[in-house]
């Protein structure tokens, strides 16, 4: 059994852009249907949380300090094949006042922080997936919302380039998830419903690559 944990924010979580503050249904998240588009050797754990930043303390909510939880939450969940991480939405809020390569740099700390736990904690090595989030977009009718800002929305745009550039770093396998996925026009934030299904099965087709020998 291939156990892949993915680590993210409420675009992993699964908000309904469409219905405030609900979460779509089980078998719409891009996480289930990735799952759907893996054969059953395949076990995808969610571990989403809205308003998780990379290393940002949220000063409006406990516990969205991305790397200061990490531990907590792999050791959940370990023995583990693959750690997705796709994380670095949150911190283009105006409040943290982050450039992208803030964001990359946090994404870093994660993963050094990851592979010091193959040796520290006695836990199985396994392989990392860094995801750089979709871009954010001025929602339909004007309004900002989250704490986002036009700012917030160019500096998404450059994410993927930092982003790339850590994995190579590390040695880590990297995806764009703005390649398959574009924010709801309803919010500007979070993934537009049908893109769920999208990104989903390509993730599924970078998961199987990645896994295929193991």
């Amino acid at each position: 059994m291939h156990n892949i944990l993915c680590y993210g924010d409420s675009n992993t979580w699964g908000v309904d852009t469409e219905k405030e503050n609900k979460r779509i249904g089980y078998e719409k998240r891009w996480t289930q249907i990735m799952a759907g588009n893996l054969d059953k050797d395949y076990h995808v754990i969610e571990e989403g949380l809205p308003g998780r930043t990379t290393v940002f303390e949220d000063p409006f909510g406990y516990g969205r300090h991305g790397e200061k939880y990490f531990e907590i939450a792999l050791l959940s969940h370990v023995p583990i094949d693959l750690l997705i991480v796709m994380l670095g939405t949150n911190d283009m809020k105006d409040i943290y006042n982050a450039t992208a390569e803030d964001s990359a740099k946090g994404v870093e700390r994660i993963i050094i922080k990851a592979k010091s736990l193959f040796s520290e904690c006695f836990v199985n090595e396994f392989k990392i997936l860094i995801v750089s989030p979709i871009q954010l977009s001025q929602p339909i009718d004007g309004n900002w919302y989250y704490g986002f800002s036009e700012k917030s929305v160019e500096k998404s745009k450059q994410l993927a380039e930092h982003y790339r550039r850590v994995a190579e770093l590390h040695g880590c396998e990297f995806l764009d998830a703005a390649q398959y996925a574009k924010a709801s026009v309803y919010d500007g934030v979070h993934i537009a419903g049908k893109d769920n299904e999208r990104l989903g099965k390509e993730m599924a087709e970078k998961v199987k690559k990645i896994l295929v020998n193991i």
